[in-house]
């Protein structure tokens, strides 16, 4: 669906060092480019990957391409260029998996510290954080499109349950269009509210939380407790404007992860 998404957005390049979490991308990505017209290649490591997308962004077409959530950690001096020179990109997080569930809190909370970067005195990359298979199609075509039109790499972080769901996508027929459609394609949502506005207990989280959350808030309201839930689906910059809305008039306030 990531994949899919960023060809229906307009990218035309894909370079890869292939890794176990993202393999399903890289797969697709390597077999569906050729048929857009783009190319595709298989580089020595992640940086090399990350240098060959910025540099098609620096002659033109969109490049994308997938790394994990560890490797996102070696990757801040090249999008911190990406962000100074104005190059467009689309680069797809994959959260790491661990096996040891006394460790999987910390863990997504050191993926989302290290998401949230910039440059000095400079911006940082828009980071986009889908929480479901449909939204990994959605999120990747509106983010090839919103990296191009603001010439800028964009994120897409793909928590690990997330990036592994299997759950029915709708996509048009080939999950095609043109690089010159980016402009008509809507910028991405800022968040997602599920029943916050008469709330008077608001939950926030994002990612697959989020869905588990979701049903949290449903089952609160059949207990009579005005529950609503917040979700960031740009996660940064962070919408600071449109939390402090949503907490007008809340009694308490849930943060999970």
């Amino acid at each position: 669906a990531m994949a899919l998404g960023a060809l229906a957005g307009g990218a035309r390049f894909f370079a890869s060092h292939p890794l176990p979490p993202s393999a399903e991308i890289d797969l697709t990505l390597l077999r569906e480019m050729p048929n857009r017209g783009g190319r595709a290649v298989i580089v020595e490591d992640e940086s090399a990957a990350l240098s060959a997308v910025l540099g098609a962004g620096a002659g033109g077409p969109l490049g994308v391409t997938a790394t994990t959530g560890s490797g996102l950690f070696r990757a801040h001096e090249l999008l911190a260029h990406g962000v100074g020179s104005g190059l467009p990109a689309l680069v797809a997080v994959v959260g790491d998996r661990v096996e040891a569930s006394s460790r999987v809190e910390s863990a997504g909370q050191a993926e989302l510290l290290h998401l949230r970067w910039g440059r000095p005195g400079g911006g940082s990359p828009r980071v986009l954080a889908p929480a479901s298979a449909a939204e990994c199609f959605d999120l990747g075509r509106a983010g090839a499109a919103l990296a191009m039109r603001e010439r800028t790499p964009v994120l897409v972080y793909l928590d690990d349950l997330v990036a592994h769901l299997r759950e029915p996508v709708a996509t048009d027929a080939r999950g095609d269009a043109a690089a010159s459609d980016a402009a008509g394609e809507p910028p991405p949502p800022s968040v997602d509210l599920y029943r916050a506005r008469d709330a008077s207990v608001l939950v926030v989280a994002v990612g697959i939380v989020a869905r588990a959350a979701r049903t949290a808030v449903r089952l609160a309201r059949e207990r009579g407790i005005r529950a609503g839930l917040f979700r960031p689906v740009t996660l940064w910059p962070f919408p600071a404007r449109e939390l402090r809305e949503a907490l007008a008039g809340i009694d308490e306030k849930f943060t999970v992860e």
